[in-house]
């Protein structure tokens, strides 16, 4: 989750405000104003989105790359 300007100094207010929301909070990196955390319901992406002092919530992807040994490479 980013966090907006007008925010970062009431960071962790953020933070608890997603947690009732439902994400599950596994960091909060204040110089950047990003939190990081997990949410059961990929649906639930955009409810968080809406929540006061969120400017966007980005999706991680799992990415994998072939085998060293693989052909393509």
């Amino acid at each position: 989750m980013l966090v907006n300007d007008e925010h970062l100094p009431s960071i962790d207010a953020v933070a608890k405000t997603l947690e009732g929301a439902g994400l599950r909070v596994s960091g909060v990196m204040e110089t950047v104003g990003v939190i990081t955390g997990t949410a059961d319901d990929p649906d639930q992406l955009h409810a968080l989105e809406q929540l006061d002092g969120v400017d966007a919530v980005e999706v991680t992807r799992k990415i994998q790359l072939p085998p060293p040994d693989s052909p393509i490479q």
